[in-house]
């Protein structure tokens, strides 16, 4: 919840940014709109880096979905203190985290 919340606030500051830019580049308003890129480059990266976030790093799952087998390899999980077992995907390469 918090995650979108911010996801949808850098990306309405990205997007007004933007149009800030893009109006003091064909000169309608007289500020610098060389530090508004910078402004608009940073947020992109903190966007970008929000989603890959989202993505890359996945919750522990309870259930092993079809075509996975487990493997040998167990851990604690270091943020939840919860000791997980990977589950292996052989046909996609993909690897998920059990619950022990």
């Amino acid at each position: 919840m918090l995650r979108t919340t911010v996801l949808g606030i850098v990306g309405c500051m990205l997007a007004a940014t933007l149009a800030l830019v893009a109006l003091a580049a064909t000169g309608v308003l007289t500020i610098c709109w060389g530090v508004g890129l910078w402004i608009a480059i940073q947020l992109a990266v903190l966007y970008a880096a929000l989603r890959f976030e989202r993505i890359r790093y996945k919750a522990i799952d309870l259930d092993a979905p079809a075509g996975f087998v487990a493997t040998a390899e167990r851990f604690v999980d270091p943020a939840t203190g919860v000791s997980v077992q990977v589950w292996f995907n052989a046909a996609t390469g993909e690897r998920r985290y059990l619950k022990v």
